[in-house]
């Protein structure tokens, strides 16, 4: 990452880069994609090359977003960050790309505006490293949430008839029952399953907990509104 600070602080490169920088910049694991501002491929590094399939050739020229973005969410998101680079905003970013054998792959990008010695830009610049194996492992963990989350909800359902109707049968047997030790035994009867309802009640709620959206609202401690 830092041989990629340096190389877009200093302009090290321009669209056919000099050839005492391409043994440094493809010495690079992350792959590297120079665009102009028509969003035409003008530079691709060797890493580039073996994260998206094809040859340096094949993409040379070709228009950046039609030819990686896998659908129209990519490609209105691409649009805008070719947008920041004229207006000079570096952002970051993930992307999933089609790659020449058709697989889908997730790179996590690091774009910044592209510029000639005077200053001018010219297009952008992209550092794009694989995360397809984390993006893999997230949505995996993704469903196995959404399993256990139906899971425990079903659970909750089918485990509070049965209790429901053992506490319903237990206020019954108050009024029924006179022998005083019985009535002991259906007392602890009620205790168990009104603390296991409990428990049932607080295993959804912090089911509910985990789906709550957060929120950044800044609290001022000192303030005398505060209640």
């Amino acid at each position: 990452i830092m041989t990629f600070v340096a190389i877009s602080k200093y302009h090290m490169l321009d669209f056919s880069p000099k050839h005492q920088w391409e043994d440094i910049v493809n010495s690079m694991g992350e792959g590297i994609l120079i665009v102009n501002n028509n969003d035409e491929i003008k530079y691709a590094n060797d890493a580039f090359c073996k994260l998206s399939g094809y040859e340096f050739f094949e993409m040379e020229g070709k228009n950046a977003t039609l030819f990686f973005a896998s659908d129209t969410n990519n490609k209105e998101m691409v649009q805008t960050r070719i947008e920041d680079r004229k207006q000079n905003i570096s952002s970051q970013y993930e992307i999933q790309i089609t790659t020449k054998n058709g697989d889908k792959k997730w790179l996590l990008v690091g774009g910044s505006p592209y510029k000639d010695k005077d200053g001018r830009g010219i297009g952008s610049i992209g550092i794009h490293a694989d995360i397809n194996d984390r993006k893999i492992a997230e949505q995996n963990l993704i469903s196995s949430n959404n399993e256990l989350e139906i899971f425990v909800y079903k659970a909750s359902h089918d485990l509070r008839g049965p209790l429901a109707s053992i506490i319903g049968l237990v206020n019954v047997s108050n009024y029924e029952i006179k022998d005083v030790v019985a009535k002991e035994y259906m007392n602890m009867i009620g205790v168990s399953t009104q603390k296991l309802d409990h428990t049932l009640k607080e295993l959804v709620k912090t089911m509910k907990i985990k789906d709550t959206s957060r929120f950044d609202d800044l609290i001022d401690f000192n303030s005398k509104d505060q209640a």
